[in-house]
């Protein structure tokens, strides 16, 4: 499949985009910044404290609608339409700045491209087709399968468009590849059919988990090379070690989905084709490359050539762009400190599962391992591989520059084949998602989260805010954090393969009966502010929903621990975390539309049935996210004064305790 394709379909797996991440929360009257007492005089109020009045509705009581309390004053003031179904304060912020950012790096690869493309006098046109003609007539000169599968692979190092490609993922600690094929037609339609279909099937249908058994633990080691005579001779001529190459029943994710069979068939059928199969598909995906400069080829595909080039660009620079974004945009010193504090919530995290009255040790200790194990990648990397970097100064033609930023991405994939997750997890995702991606995400297959600058930086985070912002923008990397141990993350181990955190049944039963609390707490809510009827798909959700109460709990208690052990005491301490718990609804701050909430809740069909899992949020919306989290924190009822009575008032012995 394409990368576009892939990354499509990975969206479930990925654990939080930047809607996931978003968690919220808010404050009550008090006096602001009455200054320390005498016995306060350790504590200073550090930063700008920006949330403003006008941003809240204190017509509602806090135990009311805790969202609508701390946002109502922007859900009153800003219009959605049928144009504009969903706003944002925050994110729409943060979405601008790092716009403003990427538009104002200077590419040397995309300014080369874009120069090359304006290149259409008659002997540079002629030059490009005589390149795609001359590899053509390499295909006709074939005899043999064998042949074949060897002019296949020459053609992808030099840079040609080629029917079957390397997908990066995470197996056994280290970067591997998956074969996967990028170009015929009939495979990608049903496998991003099959994908969508099950996904939404499983989550609203949890009976016909039954019917769907993966292979146990997929493979656990590298494919069969006696079987696969094909990738034998792709790895061995572009240089890939076999015990790092697999086929998908490596992967969790095809496991899941039930895709195996299909893939393997398929890749069977492939490897199979006769000589004359083969010469028509490798001169087909040969020829393609000619939408890039010919207008006639491009209308057929129903482009222009600077629409074709464009996508293309955008699946094939990333880590370049990421390089000139790190490079302009992130510090040494910025990193360090994200990382001391996301390392804070790893150590927090941990108390939490040692404190845990539900957990027996045994089950304790394997949580512990996984966090422990769990990569965390920050910012951007601490180096940078120069395969990845192309030099496009001397080609000579549009043509020239694709094949070798294609040749440049196979390179970058080499390089960090065989590497440690820990050094190349954070390169196998910058191939395909820039770090300008306002995202923070969890990898299952690899156990480890990237926190992309966006995330880390002003509007969001920002260390000349108060200290009670930026704990509650941490909620986000909490969040991310505890995605290893939600419904989804508690079923792979320390180093991202299938398994199980559970040392008993016992601890499974318990855990499922507490997400069920869950399950049953989000969908008792109405999705908007008055009354629709319209309520949260609490199975479909959960995973999310875990992950937004644990990411919650793990930086409100740093920030408790960081209050303590700065003086905070009093009313000043009170302040704070209420400034806490504003600053956390703040982050979600945001108006939408009825339709936007049901497409977002309900899903759309299209043709054939299928459900649109990309309209089908996995995500609460953040009304939920907001008041479905406080209602489990125990401080927030005495910080707002919140008592039975209140529209979500939860007894204490209801308040849902996971991680």
């Amino acid at each position: 499949m394409t990368t576009r394709q892939f990354w499509m379909t990975q969206a479930s797996r990925l654990g939080c985009a930047f809607i996931v991440a978003m968690v919220s929360a808010c404050t009550v009257d008090v006096v602001d910044n009455p200054g320390p007492t005498a016995d306060e005089e350790s504590a200073v109020d550090r930063g700008t404290w920006h949330v403003k009045d006008e941003y809240m509705d204190k017509s509602v009581q806090p135990g009311d609608d805790f969202f609508m309390y701390c946002n109502g004053g922007y859900w009153k003031s800003t219009e959605v339409n049928e144009e504009k179904m969903f706003q944002s304060l925050l994110l729409g912020q943060v979405l601008e700045a790092t716009k403003q950012k990427v538009e104002a790096l200077t590419l040397p690869s995309k300014t080369k491209v874009m120069a090359d493309m304006q290149k259409t006098d008659a002997a540079t046109m002629a030059a490009q087709r005589l390149s795609l003609q001359q590899a053509a007539k390499r295909v006709d000169a074939l005899t043999t399968k064998q042949e074949a599968w060897q002019l296949m692979a020459d053609l992808s190092a030099e840079g040609y468009n080629c029917p079957l490609g390397l997908m990066t993922f995470a197996k056994n600690g280290k970067v591997g590849f998956i074969f996967m094929t990028s170009h015929d037609p009939e495979y990608l339609s049903m496998h991003e059919w099959s994908s969508k279909r099950l996904a939404w099937q499983l989550a609203n249908n949890p009976d016909l988990l039954a019917m769907v058994q993966p292979v146990a633990g997929g493979s656990r080691r590298s494919f069969d090379p006696g079987q696969w005579p094909m990738l034998v001779t792709m790895c061995n001529t572009l240089g890939i070690p076999l015990e790092d190459a697999y086929t998908v029943d490596a992967d969790p994710f095809y496991n899941e989905v039930n895709m195996v069979d299909y893939h393997v068939s398929y890749m069977s059928k492939i490897q199979n084709r006769s000589v004359d199969e083969w010469k028509q598909v490798l001169k087909s995906a040969i020829m393609e490359d000619a939408v890039y400069f010919d207008n006639d080829s491009a209308a057929a595909r129903f482009l222009t050539c600077q629409d074709a080039v464009s996508a293309f660009l955008d699946l094939t620079i990333n880590y370049e762009a990421s390089h000139a974004f790190a490079k302009t945009y992130v510090t040494d010193g910025q990193k360090q400190q994200v990382r001391e504090l996301t390392e804070l919530l790893r150590q927090t995290f941990r108390q939490r599962i040692e404190q845990s009255t539900w957990l027996s040790a045994a089950s304790k200790q394997k949580a512990i391992e996984k966090l422990e194990a769990m990569v965390f990648n920050i910012g951007a990397p601490d180096e940078w591989f120069e395969e990845g970097l192309p030099n496009l100064s001397s080609e000579q033609t549009l043509v020239d520059d694709i094949r070798a930023l294609r040749r440049s991405k196979l390179a970058l994939k080499r390089k960090i084949c065989g590497m440690s997750i820990q050094r190349g997890s954070f390169h196998q995702q910058l191939i395909d998602v820039p770090l300008a991606t306002v995202n923070a995400f969890y990898v299952q297959s690899g156990n480890y989260m990237n926190i992309m600058p966006p995330f880390m930086s002003s509007p969001l985070f920002d260390s000349q805010q108060n200290d009670a912002h930026n704990f509650a923008c941490m909620t986000i990397w909490g969040h991310e954090i505890t995605h290893g141990f939600d419904t989804n993350g508690a079923k792979y181990n320390k180093v991202g393969d299938l398994g199980t955190l559970w040392a008993s049944e016992a601890d499974n039963q318990e855990f499922q009966r507490r997400t069920g609390q869950l399950v049953s707490l989000y969908g008792s809510y109405d999705i908007m502010p008055f009354d629709t009827g319209l309520k949260p798909d609490g199975v479909y959700t959960l995973a999310e929903n875990v992950a937004d109460l644990g990411g919650f709990m793990i930086a409100h208690d740093a920030y408790v621990k960081h209050l303590d052990s700065h003086g905070f005491k009093g009313a000043e301490r009170r302040l704070q975390l209420q400034r806490f718990y504003q600053a956390f609804a703040y982050i979600s701050c945001s108006k939408w539309t009825s339709a936007y909430a049901k497409m977002r809740t309900m899903g759309q069909e299209t043709g054939g049935g299928l459900v649109n899992t990309y309209e089908k949020d996995e995500h609460s919306l953040y009304r939920e996210r907001v008041n479905g989290v406080v209602v489990n924190s125990d401080d927030w009822y005495d910080l707002f004064d919140v008592k039975p009575g209140n529209k979500l008032y939860l007894a204490p012995e209801n308040r849902v305790r996971i991680w």
